[in-house]
């Protein structure tokens, strides 16, 4: 099933610089399937141009990166593109949105105001990287723990399944990571990265 996804890729500090650069595979793999994607990168992530292309492509699906609250989330530069007071605009649309929070207060708003379903986190969303790879994200093998199972989520939304099955969906990648890092040899020493998988797993939440 083809559908129409709108992505912000906001791309200012370490965190933002990954979850775009991942972003960007998953985008790739939604093309080559045939999906209509729009993007929003960088200073094209603000509030202005999100909100107005919502309004003119109507995606149903939104694919939203940044920093965030529980009522909030960014864009560039740490703007708000959309808080508790503009969560219709997500109305009729499924929702992922990689922000540390946003689940705990503008997820059930936005799902309050039509949105068919929005999917988060209710806690900070931790990523560990390798300080070597800053330059090159999509090489880093310690985020790819955390973001291979993010992307698993949106994927699985994109395939037209329900918040409740995305994060089934995630929760069980986490579990690969979990499982992956558990069996790390010791020169990786990615066992150490396990608390924080197993946050990101307990935290993401669908409203």
């Amino acid at each position: 099933m083809q559908t129409s996804v709108l992505v912000t890729c906001p791309d200012y500090d370490r965190m933002t610089r990954y979850l775009s650069a991942w972003a960007d595979k998953f985008i790739e793999q939604a093309q080559s399937q045939g999906h209509d994607v729009y993007i929003l990168k960088e200073t094209n992530a603000n509030k202005a141009k999100f909100q107005g292309m919502v309004k003119k492509t109507k995606p149903k699906v939104i694919f939203i990166n940044g920093h965030g609250d529980k009522d909030r989330i960014a864009g560039q530069d740490h703007k708000i593109i959309v808080d508790f007071k503009s969560a219709s605009i997500f109305k009729e649309a499924m929702v992922y949105a990689v922000s540390c929070k946003s689940a705990q207060i503008l997820g059930a708003q936005a799902v309050a105001l039509g949105a068919k379903g929005y999917v988060g986190y209710t806690q900070d969303f931790i990523l560990v990287s390798q300080p070597g790879k800053t330059a090159h994200p999509k090489d880093d093998k310690t985020a790819a723990l955390f973001l291979d199972p993010s992307n698993q989520v949106i994927s699985v939304i994109t395939k037209g399944h329900s918040a409740k099955d995305a994060v089934k969906k995630g929760k069980n990648a986490f579990g690969h990571s979990i499982t992956a890092a558990l069996n790390s040899d010791v020169q990786s020493d990615d066992d150490k990265y396990i608390p924080y998988l197993m946050w990101d797993r307990q935290f993401l939440t669908a409203c």
